[in-house]
């Protein structure tokens, strides 16, 4: 049996458009911040006997076509044919725009090369979990992730900082458990058909990447994190245009981001937010702020993290 840990990333400057959506390939590239706190731990046990794999997450066996279609794609890679037992777990909700199958699919790329023995160096690991998830290829590394355009065989994640030489924290606010009605893949694909907004996204992002590059480059972080605010808003512009209408925000959602507002104009503190496809918001800040920032927030359920490490076997 091969173990697998994987941590989720959250987007900067987000990935929100698919140029090839067999091999997810994206239509503009990205930035992430890999988080630590939330985790996903994975198990992958070939056995002979299954004719087919047996997917258990968080205890409960389910049935999921793109696992099925992603471990299709290992078989292939490995020439084997053995089907398998995989068991994934997240301490943090799924499917809720906490970025689970980022996670999910890196810590499933780590342990399926260990345990199909495909021995996969990190540029074809980071490819692999592209494959099951676009976002999963940044979940295999470390600190700040860029992913850029390219083919299959040039787009995936590469750490650009390591995680020790970030002084960004990150609280992950929970404020919805259930299960996003549209997933992501859904939404990029009606966004791209429908969304009047979506060439000029495409066209915006690309630009706030290169600038996102520029002030990782001068150790400009407030400034980052308020582009990374403004990118995070401007696709959910084009999300809100689409047809039919696709809102990911809740209530709670929209008063974070207020709050977040009103604490940055009245108390002068360096904090921004961001929210994936899903109504969790996460909220930016430096570390030397956090203390004054936790303050604001005392009533509020949230997950601390600070910048991860990359995906990893485990004994």
């Amino acid at each position: 049996m091969a173990k697998s840990t994987a941590h989720p990333n959250i987007a900067l400057i987000k990935y929100w458009g698919k140029e090839d959506p067999t091999l997810n390939l994206p239509a503009s590239p990205s930035l992430s911040l890999t988080l630590s706190g939330l985790k996903t731990s994975t198990s992958v046990r070939l056995d002979p006997k299954l004719k087919q794999d047996v997917f258990i997450l968080n205890g409960k066996k389910i049935e999921s076509p793109k696992i099925s279609t992603f471990m299709n794609k290992v078989r292939e890679l490995a020439e084997c044919q053995t089907f398998s037992v995989i068991e994934t777990r997240n301490n943090f909700p799924t499917s809720a725009g906490h970025a689970s199958s980022a996670s999910g699919f890196a810590a499933l790329s780590v342990a399926c090369s260990q345990e199909y023995k495909l021995n996969l160096n990190h540029d074809q690991l980071s490819r692999l979990a592209r494959i099951g998830s676009g976002s999963a290829t940044r979940s295999i590394d470390e600190g700040l992730v860029a992913w850029q355009c390219g083919t299959d065989k040039t787009s995936f994640g590469t750490s650009i900082v390591s995680s020790d030489q970030i002084p960004l924290v990150v609280l992950s606010f929970t404020n919805d458990k259930s299960p996003k009605k549209i997933s992501s893949t859904k939404a990029m694909e009606i966004v791209k058909k429908t969304s009047p907004y979506y060439d000029s996204w495409i066209k915006r992002s690309t630009a706030d990447f290169r600038d996102a590059l520029e002030l990782v480059k001068n150790s400009d972080w407030q400034n980052l994190l308020a582009l990374g605010e403004a990118n995070s808003l401007g696709m959910h512009a084009a999300t809100i245009a689409a047809k039919p209408s696709i809102i990911y925000f809740s209530p709670d959602s929209l008063k974070l981001m207020d709050q977040v507002r009103k604490i940055r104009a009245e108390k002068k503190l360096p904090i921004y937010f961001s929210l994936d496809a899903g109504p969790n918001v996460k909220v930016f800040t430096l570390k030397d702020k956090l203390a004054a920032v936790e303050k604001e927030f005392k009533d509020w359920d949230y997950t601390l993290s600070f910048p991860g490490e990359g995906a990893k076997l485990i004994d």
